[in-house]
């Protein structure tokens, strides 16, 4: 029997009604086109959009085939979730996500907190778990190493971390990898816009679409 969806009660409360929201999503369908995205990407990319209040973040999105459809089925069949530090885990719309960093109280073996955070998790839940990194890129190029050594298999990894060193190449790799992934070119990202695009994935696990919705 497939697992109840683990939505948290700030969803719920999200559900029933938000106007500044939807006039927010107005304002987007509005003034950007998005049509040439399918129905999930535009609920990605629209969420993303109103995290940074810029539009121009638009081309730089990308969206491997099937992963945003692998993401909502691993959420509707209550997988686990990863993510790389605290202020992603408290930003998305599930009780079921877990961050090792504040277990690690120092860097190591030439390895930042973050990865070593991530490893943790990674080799203890990374069997059909979904990644989710919104700050450290060294967390992600663990992960594809994991990936690519046969020691984890991603469900979906939703990556958009942020800075001047590092971000890009691993945001590069990513999008060159198999894993079903959602990510970013450039420097730009961050644990804001990485949230929106997991919390615009856990709506439509529950069926809901509220960019649509405000389009109409």
């Amino acid at each position: 029997m497939v697992a109840t969806v683990a939505i948290n009660q700030r969803l719920k409360h999200q559900l029933a009604s938000n106007d500044i929201e939807a006039e927010s999503f107005a304002i987007i369908a509005a003034s950007v086109d998005l049509q040439y995205l399918s129905r999930p990407e535009r609920e990605v990319a629209a969420r993303i959009i109103h995290a940074c209040a810029d539009p121009s973040i638009l081309p730089t999105l990308v969206f491997a085939p099937g992963a945003i459809s692998a993401a909502v089925i691993a959420l509707k069949q209550n997988h686990r979730v990863v993510t790389d530090v605290e202020m992603v885990k408290n930003a998305i719309y599930t009780s079921n996500a877990i961050c090792y960093l504040s277990e690690i109280s120092q860097p190591s073996e030439g390895k930042t907190r973050t990865q070593l955070g991530i490893e943790k998790a990674a080799l203890e839940f990374g069997q059909g778990a979904v990644f989710v990194i919104g700050c450290a890129p060294t967390a992600l190029f663990s992960i594809l190493d994991l990936h690519e050594r046969g020691l984890i298999s991603p469900r979906a990894v939703i990556a958009l971390p942020v800075g001047f060193v590092g971000s890009s190449q691993a945001k590069e790799a990513l999008a060159r990898s198999t894993i079903p992934h959602i990510t970013n070119r450039g420097v730009r990202g961050g644990s804001a816009m990485t949230a929106a695009a997991f919390n615009a994935i856990a709506r439509m696990a529950v069926d809901h679409y509220p960019f649509e919705e405000a389009s109409q």
